[in-house]
């Protein structure tokens, strides 16, 4: 953030980091303390850059040199108005917040989640996503309008014709089977454009990203799969050392290495 990094560490049994800048000024870092299993292939959820510099995390707003880490939710954003993930009984909403004061107002949702809703269905508001487009990231794999990334998840469909469907900014859509009582635990992200013309559909399973034939996302029309994070390598990552977590997949590009295509970021 602000053109630095926040490296962060546990050391007998303490949160500490330093900025990229600094690299030789350890601290003890405050405030929100990062769960031990947050290693590996979960990232966590994507912060937001603010016009001003820093970033959004779901309370006040990070800023390089800061020691205190602010409280961390899932933050959706348009470009214009920021959201975090947050709960009013059972259900779960997206609030308007300012990441100024790290306070939240009124549940309400993004023109691009708004346009997933149906009478007929139900829309899965945890599992959305909405990213404002940063510089760099217009040739997404999942497709964007110009303006956001990310998508809208819904349940359709009764029985064993339920349906979890995901619908990407550029217009396309994407289902899986919801299993006979909408509860699958696969969740569609999108169609990912590769080279050559094939887009299979993504989605995520217990943090693995699951990769189906474009017309059969059935158990039976499953391609591969792959844990992001994972250093070990593998198909999937013949072009960078590790496979990033899918909120990272915007910045794939497909590029060459000798005769085999393969993906970089």
């Amino acid at each position: 953030m602000d053109g630095e990094l926040l490296v962060m560490w546990r050391q007998d049994g303490k949160q500490r980091g330093y900025w990229s800048s600094r690299p030789t000024k350890v601290f003890a870092l405050g405030g929100e303390q990062l769960p031990s299993y947050r290693w590996g292939n979960d990232a966590g959820s994507p912060s937001v850059p603010l016009p001003g510099g820093g970033r959004a995390t779901g309370g006040r707003a990070l800023h390089a040199g800061d020691t205190v880490l602010p409280p961390s939710r899932a933050v959706i954003g348009d470009g214009s108005v920021l959201w975090r993930r947050g709960r009013q009984g059972r259900e779960t909403v997206w609030l308007e917040y300012d990441p100024v004061t790290g306070t939240h107002g009124r549940a309400s949702l993004p023109a691009l989640l708004r346009s997933g809703i149906r009478d007929d269905a139900a829309l899965l508001t945890d599992r959305c996503e909405v990213l404002p487009l940063q510089p760099g990231l217009e040739e997404s794999p999942f497709g964007t309008d110009g303006t956001v990334l990310g998508r809208w998840v819904r349940l359709e469909g009764e029985g064993d014709q339920a349906r979890k469907v995901a619908g990407t900014p550029d217009g396309r859509t994407v289902s899986v089977p919801a299993g006979p009582d909408g509860r699958s635990d696969v969740t569609p992200v999108g169609a990912l454009r590769l080279p050559g013309g094939a887009e299979p559909v993504v989605a995520q399973r217990h943090g693995q990203a699951v990769l189906f034939a474009a017309d059969d996302t059935s158990p039976g029309g499953e391609l591969g799969r792959v844990a992001p994070g994972d250093e070990r390598g593998s198909d999937f990552a013949a072009g960078t050392r590790l496979v990033p977590p899918l909120a990272f997949w915007h910045a794939l590009r497909p590029v060459t290495s000798g005769a085999r295509p393969c993906c970089a970021r």
